[in-house]
């Protein structure tokens, strides 16, 4: 899986080959193919092929394919399938074409087109359109978004839009009751409307990567620092302009669902904002106004989804070896050095080791002791250990690979050197 979105109750899953799966509940067809019941395993979504990017409404689900098409299916409540007048729960193309991203609110969605512009449809109630929702309540098709067009990003958030532009500015447009607008003013009705329908800037600059939740939202900024907007802040206070976290530190990416989460660029998760339902992964500890770090995760990407009350990241590619390589050095010839031993580690699964041998043009040099390995059936992450000794038989530079064989036919490699030398002297007579 190389990317995740969240629905309410249901997730789609990117795959590398382009394919897209799901699963959750079904009730709206919003798996895309399965028992209309649910299901607890991945199934896969019926003629989507292609996929670069997926995103999860509440119970209807997008894929952007690679030619700028998009595709939906699942719920056709306020328009949201994109598709007018064809309201079957089924994947099929909606008329959008030239789409570089996508992305799905509580009921309406956004794509991002090739020359900036964005487009919007489903329902309109705050303006999330970008139009008055006293003309258009909601729509079935795709429209563009009045006064956007050098946008590189968008994001959905519950009831709000958000696009980021080329300069590193955001502008917002929707609901903006709890701050999500993030334009400094106080939307209560009184001091500023509630939601506006025209784009406003949003306090901030030199963002690269933005991301709205349910009622709050996050953006990146290119230094690496976040701020964030909205209610979602763990101690209840709708805030009307950025404001950067306490004691976070530089990250890579964002994601705002029902809370907020952040990713360090060497997998770090941390968390902060709303713990409903034990939605910060912290133990219930309840919400936490500061962000705080959920140990033993290495997340290699975070999921999207701010009608979702629940949180999923994919796995940190795992490195199949406890070193990038082994060295031995120089070791005189007809010898045998002391062992490195070598943790193989089983980047997916499941593994079934064959063997482990020292292959390549000097691979008799490199003696390998497998029997922590050989045998073993591995689940994803799980280890073993082997050992390896270096005897040289020959003097200068002498190289092998390490190789795994797996059951299955899988092979895990890995550089191994070292250098011959004078074979030990004798004693004089």
């Amino acid at each position: 899986m190389t990317a995740l979105s969240l629905g309410e109750r249901h997730t789609l899953a990117l795959h590398a080959d382009g394919s897209v799966s799901a699963w959750g509940d079904n009730d709206a067809g919003q798996l895309g193919g399965g028992p209309a019941a649910g299901s607890q395993t991945p199934v896969p979504a019926t003629g989507v092929t292609g996929a670069t990017a997926v995103a999860a409404a509440a119970a209807t689900s997008f894929a952007l394919r690679g030619d700028g098409t998009v595709w939906s299916w699942g719920d056709a409540a306020g328009g949201l399938l994109g598709r007018g007048a064809d309201t079957s729960a089924a994947p099929a193309a909606t008329a959008i074409a030239g789409a570089t991203a996508i992305s799905a609110g509580v009921g309406f969605a956004l794509a991002l087109r090739g020359d900036g512009t964005v487009l919007a449809w489903g329902d309109n109630s705050y303006g999330q359109l970008g139009v008055d929702p006293a003309v258009t309540p909601d729509r079935a098709t795709s429209a563009v978004v009045p006064g956007i067009s050098s946008a590189v990003a968008v994001a959905a958030g519950g009831f709000t839009a958000y696009a980021l532009l080329a300069d590193g500015t955001v502008r917002a447009w929707g609901y903006g009751g709890y701050g999500e607008l993030g334009d400094g003013l106080v939307h209560d009705g009184t001091a500023a409307p509630e939601s506006v329908h025209t784009p406003v800037a949003v306090a901030t600059t030199d963002v690269r990567q933005i991301s709205g939740g349910v009622s709050h939202a996050l953006a990146l900024r290119r230094d690496g620092s976040v701020v964030g907007w909205g209610l979602e802040g763990g101690d209840g206070t709708s805030r009307f302009a950025p404001v950067a976290p306490a004691g976070l530190p530089a990250v890579v990416e964002v994601a705002a669902t029902g809370a907020a989460f952040a990713r360090g660029g060497d997998g770090s998760l941390w968390a902060w904002g709303s713990d409903w339902r034990g939605l910060l992964g912290l133990g219930g500890s309840g919400d936490s106004a500061t962000p705080r770090r959920l140990e033993g995760i290495a997340a290699g990407g975070l999921a999207s989804g701010p009608a979702a009350p629940h949180m999923a990241v994919t796995r940190a590619p795992l490195a199949p070896f406890s070193a990038a390589a082994l060295s031995f050095g120089a070791q005189p010839q007809g010898t045998l050095s002391a062992p490195q031993r070598l943790t193989v580690t089983n980047p997916d699964g499941p593994l079934t080791v064959k063997r482990v041998v020292a292959t390549g043009p000097d691979g008799d040099d490199f003696l390998v002791h497998d029997d922590g390995c050989a045998g073993e059936t591995l689940a994803p992450a799980a280890g073993c250990e082997v050992a390896i000794r270096f005897a040289p038989s020959a003097a200068g530079a002498r190289t092998a690979t390490l190789t795994v064989r797996g059951a299955g036919g899988e092979s895990l490699t890995l550089p191994l050197s070292g250098s011959g030398g004078a074979p030990p002297q004798g004693p004089q007579g």
